[in-house]
């Protein structure tokens, strides 16, 4: 249990409990974010992992509606990661793992990026 604390928080220890309590109890798109750091042992850089079950069994899994998921999904952008046919890609894991474990609301992560501006 505790290799996987740590392997969320990217905390070392027994800071790493801490550290996950805070993910379990942030915002939709914290917790969503947490839960994608959980499925990639990289600690630093960019690293592209394949969600284990489909968006639907995500939601649930995350006490989330799937309509929230797609939402959180879609703030995630603001933060380099981008979900594509079940692979998701983070762009920056510092970058993510500070805003999942910061005290950030959900609505400071801005809209989601368009792809193209005019």
């Amino acid at each position: 249990m505790n290799e996987f604390l740590e392997r969320i928080s990217g905390v070392p220890g027994p800071g790493a409990a801490g550290s996950a309590a805070m993910l379990l109890s942030g915002t939709s798109t914290q917790r969503l974010g947490g839960y994608l750091l959980s499925l990639t042992d990289a600690r630093l850089g960019r690293a592209s992992v394949r969600l284990p079950h489909g968006k639907r069994a995500l939601a649930t899994h995350l006490g989330l509606r799937p309509e929230s998921l797609c939402r959180s999904l879609n703030r995630l952008k603001n933060f380099d990661v981008i979900e594509h046919g079940g692979v998701v890609t983070i762009g920056n894991i510092s970058r993510l793992r500070e805003f999942c474990l910061g005290d950030d609301d959900e609505d400071k992560a801005g809209p989601p990026h368009s792809g193209s501006q005019t």
